[in-house]
């Protein structure tokens, strides 16, 4: 199958003034290039982006695409595919940061900050398709990622956490370890790796989560500290 491996796709970042004349337009000649990453394949192509408590740009990017990231893009630290980016968009960078593809600057407390084996943005990594992100309103950070053949999972980081975190794609697929050779039963996870607070199989028609929100209304006493999430597939929530 060409998963349209012989085009040129990337994933656009890009920033935005108001318009001097109305508030509510975007002024389309101050487009700025934050971020372009190249997408080796059509698909994957996650994901969000969200600021965080602490100011800084959260971006979501997929593991480049086809099946089973035949790039090993998931466990590459020297790729911005399969991560979560943390920027800052705020602080002026210096003309040595800013080129075609990219104009920002790194937060002093990146967890790779130092780290040769690793890239600077990246602050967790191991994702597959992290389609939504959401910090609710105690800070705590929540990433719906697509899954492969079987399982879909939801991860977290609690308020405060340093970064640094691995997911594990594509060496697990939410609790269980990823190998379309080997038996589950022979496999044993990695236990330095990061698993999903929610996992969920392929039953019923469901294939594909769609993040959602932290609900933290006491008037919703039902829903209240609950996570919503749906499925493309078979549209429940």
């Amino acid at each position: 199958m060409n998963w349209c491996s012989n085009r040129l796709l990337h994933r656009i970042t890009a920033e935005f003034t108001v318009s001097d004349s109305n508030p509510d337009v975007a002024d389309l000649a101050s487009r700025k290039t934050i971020l372009k990453v190249k997408q080796p394949y059509c698909n994957h192509n996650a994901g969000d982006l969200a600021f965080g408590p602490d100011g800084y740009l959260y971006i979501t990017v997929g593991d480049g695409g086809a099946l089973s990231d035949p790039d090993e893009n998931g466990q590459n630290p020297l790729s911005l595919l399969g991560t979560l980016l943390r920027l800052d968009v705020d602080s002026t960078p210096s003309s040595s940061q800013c080129t075609t593809d990219k104009c920002y600057t790194i937060p002093s407390d990146n967890p790779f900050i130092d780290d040769p084996q690793v890239l600077d943005e990246i602050w967790a990594w191991g994702l597959r398709n992290p389609w939504k992100i959401h910090f609710d309103t105690k800070d705590n950070l929540y990433i719906a990622d697509v899954g492969e053949d079987q399982r879909e999972e939801i991860n977290f980081s609690k308020r405060n956490k340093v970064g640094g975190l691995n997911y594990g794609w594509k060496t697990m697929e939410g609790h269980r370890c990823y190998n379309p050779e080997l038996d589950e039963e022979n496999c044993v996870p990695d236990p330095a790796l990061k698993k999903p607070i929610v996992e969920y199989k392929h039953e019923n028609g469901r294939c594909s989560v769609t993040g959602g929100y932290v609900v933290r209304n006491k008037q919703l006493k039902t829903l209240f500290n609950q996570y919503l999430f749906g499925d493309y597939c078979t549209g429940t929530i």
